[in-house]
């Protein structure tokens, strides 16, 4: 049985329904500051928009959904125990003061602020009158969306926790403190606070006792469901089991297109959902996003097509096809550069799809991670990337594959590494080399894989690196390389098959080529 402890790993989104689409639009994008990240249809109703507001790349935990049923004959419900009541979102410390006058500059009225656990808050309602609260959180190191109408400086860097109305909270806060895992962090007066994992931002809900009020009313104005994230299908099937197993009524998983989902009732009748965290998006989705990624931030091209291989895929040498929908325990390999003031760059690396690697998996990954920098730890000048003989630095990756590891027969794993060690990088992204001893300010790639299409496992890791006069310096170095640093399941802010990994390899490139570009034009001048 899997540890209960470990499967919630944050809340992932909250949906409500609202009234008109387009003043839904301007509120939580031109007031709140949130990305417009999709724009689809209701799955019980595709006469209706279904908006999906977030950070720049849709990472769960970020997540406001609403449906805009205005003019659509659904009344304006009603506020009562058995809901949500409030969603609260996560600012800056300091930032309410600005964010006090953003929503006077937009007629937005402040109906309530103080002091809850130590934070201070603003409430106000949205146009369709969800209540809305701003809390700061010095401690949410979450990046927001730089672009967002509220400037980064203020930005919202995503949820911070939703509120639930409840007559009774006992069987309720049994439910969360019990099969859910969810811990007590405090009370104030009738809010009761928990928190699931480390805590803190996006991984907080409250409990507010409101023994006298109505029962809640679906409607215009109110919060659908609240959804809590989980790592992976079979996380999410289990607690599905052990749910069914308290007698709770929970649907069969549904697929969401972006995520899958399972939905029921707790006891005090609030509705919530439990989402995968990605799995399910297709290759492409990622490659746009890393386009998007360096072109927004002044790239003037790619060095070459986004490579995003899943599955099967990722054992196929530059499949540049990108059409295959991601399942979930897979790998996906992900290799992307872009050309920044004409130098170009060359960085991969390889992902659980579901934020965790399978035994196998890990075993594949930390051979090609050991062989890569065994190759780096041998740079230097006068060394060869490869050679007909004597040493290189294609043969100790080599070396390494063969001594670490074995296929599913008993053979060595070196011939599973079916391409060159690296290569040199610079005004194209495979310059011209005649394989002479490397010198000091040469850059080159370093990029070991393994690829056995028998178990549909591909692994490359591949960094960007210059030579120099004692060793080499890593010019991608900054990016997640060991196992525990990419999986999704360490940190709600690493979702990485939204493409944050893409997003973060260029906001290196950048910098990097932007430098390198004015040395040499100092040095030639």
């Amino acid at each position: 049985m899997l540890g209960w402890a470990s499967l919630i790993q944050s809340l992932h989104h909250v949906t409500a329904t609202v009234s008109a689409a387009q003043q839904d639009l301007d509120f939580y994008v031109g007031l709140l500051g949130l990305r417009l990240v999709k724009k689809t249809v209701n799955f019980d109703n595709h006469h209706v928009f279904h908006f999906y507001y977030g950070d720049e790349q849709g990472t769960p935990g970020t997540i406001m959904t609403t449906f805009p049923y205005g003019g659509m004959g659904v009344p304006v419900g009603r506020k009562g125990s058995g809901q949500i009541t409030a969603t609260a979102f996560s600012v800056p410390a300091g930032s309410l003061a600005a964010w006090r006058a953003r929503l006077a500059s937009h007629r937005v009225t402040v109906i309530g602020e103080g002091v809850r656990f130590g934070e201070p808050f603003l409430a106000f309602d949205d146009p369709s009158g969800l209540a809305i609260e701003l809390i700061e959180d010095g401690t949410d190191a979450r990046a927001p969306w730089a672009s967002g109408s509220a400037g980064r400086a203020i930005a919202i860097r995503g949820l911070h926790s939703v509120t639930l109305s409840l007559r009774d909270l006992g069987r309720s806060l049994g439910l969360l403190t019990g099969p859910l895992c969810y811990t007590v962090a405090g009370e104030e007066g009738a809010r009761t606070r928990v928190e699931i994992g480390p805590g803190g931002a996006g991984s907080t809900i409250d409990l507010l006792h409101t023994p006298n009020a109505p029962a809640g009313i679906n409607g215009l104005g109110t919060v659908h469901h609240v959804a809590m994230a989980i790592g992976t299908e079979e996380e999410q099937l289990a607690i599905r089991e052990r749910l069914l197993g308290l007698r709770i009524g929970v649907t069969e998983v549904r697929d969401r297109q972006y995520f899958k989902s399972i939905y029921f009732r707790e006891p005090g009748g609030v509705l919530y959902e439990i989402a995968t965290m990605k799995p399910g998006a297709y290759e492409y989705e990622i490659g746009s996003v890393m386009s998007n990624a360096y072109f927004s931030r002044g790239c003037e091209r790619h060095a070459y097509a986004p490579i995003v291989g899943s599955g099967p895929n990722s054992t196929i040498l530059h499949y540049m096809t990108n059409h295959r929908r991601m399942d979930s325990g897979e790998v996906v390999v992900m290799d992307v550069g872009a050309e920044c003031t004409d130098y170009a760059t060359d960085i991969t690396r390889t992902v659980p799809t579901n934020g965790k690697f399978t035994a196998r998996q890990k075993e594949i990954y930390e051979i090609v991670l050991g062989a890569q920098k065994a190759a780096i730890a041998s740079i230097k000048p006068g060394i060869r990337l490869r050679a007909n003989e004597g040493p290189s630095l294609h043969q100790i990756a080599v070396d390494y594959i063969n001594a670490h590891g074995k296929d599913l027969h008993g053979e060595k794993l070196g011939k599973y590494f079916t391409h060159g060690l690296g290569h040199h990088v610079g005004l194209d992204v495979h310059d011209l080399s005649d394989n002479s001893p490397l010198k000091a300010g040469m850059v080159i790639t370093i990029e070991p894989g393994i690829y056995i299409p028998e178990e549909s496992i591909g692994v490359r890791i591949e960094d960007t690196l210059v030579v120099t006069e004692d060793g080499s310096r890593n010019l991608s170095g900054a990016l997640p390389r060991e196992p525990g640093e990419i999986s999704i399941g360490r940190a709600q802010d690493q979702s990485v098959l939204n493409g944050q990994c893409g997003e973060v390899c260029v906001r290196h490139q950048v910098g990097v080529y932007a430098r390198r570009r004015k040395k040499f034009t100092e040095n030639f001048l």
